[in-house]
């Protein structure tokens, strides 16, 4: 429930040093984790990264994502990458929490 997550960082926030992210994919009532952020349809990554900027955040984000093709594991870092960024800086809204768009 992401009203729980954001008032865990808001309670929490002298506490937190670092972010492990990664798409999380609910479906047929399982959740597959370590997917790349795109596929991602559980986490609202748009409200997360809004409320650790506002609580000033500044320890780092790790991507944990696996695969088995490095190149493609890549590319879908440095997606990962320009989603958050673009949150953090307020040039990307994202339309729905599984769109990087």
């Amino acid at each position: 429930r992401d009203e729980v997550l954001i008032e865990y960082i808001e309670h929490f926030q002298e506490r937190v040093k670092e972010i492990h992210m990664n798409g999380v994919n609910h479906y047929w009532g399982g959740f597959m984790e370590h997917q790349p952020v795109h596929m991602n349809n559980v986490i609202d990554y748009q409200t997360v990264f809004e409320k650790l900027r506002e609580v000033n955040y500044q320890g780092p984000v790790i991507l944990e994502i696996q695969g088995n093709d490095l190149e493609q594991m890549l590319i879908h870092c440095q997606q990962a990458k320009e989603m958050v960024i673009g949150i953090w800086n307020k040039t990307r809204k994202l339309r729905t929490r599984w769109n990087r768009a």
